[in-house]
């Protein structure tokens, strides 16, 4: 079996080609490059200095996160992709448990750790255990200070690992002392063979359900969320999403009648929430009633949104933007690069709403809505 391993879910890149249990070969640099302009070339050139194609590949893991939101979703939409168009699974893997691997022959436990500013990390604790890796505590975001704090309860020895492990290891000394052990610099970087070796014992997924693990929304992203949050409890409107499922289906319906002149049916919503694969769709809930919903189709790096729609009479106070900004961020967390839209030529009120958002003209399709053959303006924007 023929595995290409992928990581840029940090500063380090790696790429590595296994073959069975043989590393053919290993790419890892550590410099501040933009992943986006390096990782496909770095790809090309390992494979050709194996003699492998890419047809010949088997499985694509990749290191799902967490790390930088921008180097998480590079390597995810590389590995979707090469998944996708050679049609082989993917396996995913956490960044964190990828570096603890380096910690084989520690007796005590592991703690690998990035840094997430403002005294933060995200960190994980880890064993090996017979050999192989165990998970003790599942990868989190915490204050650094809280989390040294809880590695002091154990009293064993611990090993910090990662290249930000230094930046913290005075206030792991006080909590701690002599217990603490950081790995030198040559185990600092997470090894992509390492993560080959993971991936193989790991579930296959498919390339259009696969998704990386952020732990936290980007910092904009999360600001956003925030200020909307307040604006809606300032206006009395505070609502909560959720995932469709069939058992909303009649409420969806009543927004949907009242939204569209050209409403779909029951039947519509229950093939798509079954058996449409690439369907994401969300509800948007007021006092535990469906006053919204949206929903989008996802294919390899690319959300097209089938519909959006809000209750009359709760327009007006942004919720509709919300909804859009929803489902962009669900969009980008699958890892979508772009997102398109049809909507009506004489629909002012929403292309301006779109535009906010960033979404640009992308050409017209005729006569495409029934009830009336109006056009439909065609609308994207990019997403990363």
């Amino acid at each position: 079996m023929k595995v290409l391993g992928i990581d840029t879910s940090n500063m380090p890149l790696g790429i590595a080609l296994v073959d069975g249990d043989v590393v053919k070969g290993e790419f890892i640099t550590n410099v501040k490059k933009d992943h986006s302009s390096r990782a496909m070339p770095a790809i090309e050139l390992l494979l050709r200095r194996c003699d492998v194609a890419p047809k010949d590949l088997d499985l694509i893991v990749v290191a799902k996160g967490p790390g930088s939101y921008t180097g998480v979703r590079i390597g995810v939409t590389i590995a979707k992709t090469l998944a996708w168009s050679l049609g082989i699974p993917i396996a995913g893997v956490s960044s964190l448990e990828v570096l603890a691997a380096n910690g084989r022959y520690f007796p005590g436990v592991i703690v690998p750790l990035f840094d997430a500013r403002r005294g933060q990390i995200y960190t994980g604790l880890y064993r090996y255990e017979g050999g192989a890796l165990r998970c003790l505590e599942e990868d989190r975001i915490v204050a650094a200070d809280e989390w040294a704090r809880r590695l002091s309860e154990r009293e064993e020895d611990v090993l910090f690992i990662g290249a930000d492990a230094p930046l913290y290891r005075d206030l792991f000394r006080s909590h701690l002392g002599e217990r603490v052990h950081v790995a030198p610099p040559s185990l600092a970087l997470p090894r992509p063979s390492e993560l080959v070796m993971l991936g193989k014992q790991k579930e296959r997924e498919n390339a259009h359900v696969f998704v990386p693990n952020y732990l936290r929304l980007a910092e904009a992203e999360a600001k956003w969320l925030a200020k909307q949050k307040g604006e809606r409890e300032r206006m009395g409107i505070n609502v909560q999403f959720r995932p469709m499922t069939i058992h909303d289906i009649d409420e969806v319906v009543q927004v949907e009648r009242a939204s569209f002149t050209s409403p779909w049916s029951r039947e519509s919503f229950y093939n798509e929430l079954m058996y449409n694969r690439y369907a994401k769709y969300i509800v948007m809930v007021y006092n535990g009633r469906i006053i919204g919903y949206g929903g989008m189709w996802l294919v390899i790096d690319e959300a097209h949104v089938t519909n959006v729609a809000v209750l009359p009479q709760f327009r007006g106070q942004k919720l509709g933007e919300a909804l859009m900004r929803r489902l962009m961020d669900m969009a980008r967390q699958h890892g979508a690069a772009t997102m398109t839209l049809e909507v009506r030529v004489s629909n002012h009120v929403a292309q301006s709403l779109y535009r906010k958002l960033g979404f640009r003209n992308g050409g017209i399709r005729k006569r495409y809505y029934p009830d009336n053959f109006e056009d439909a303006l065609v609308m994207w924007v990019k997403l990363r």
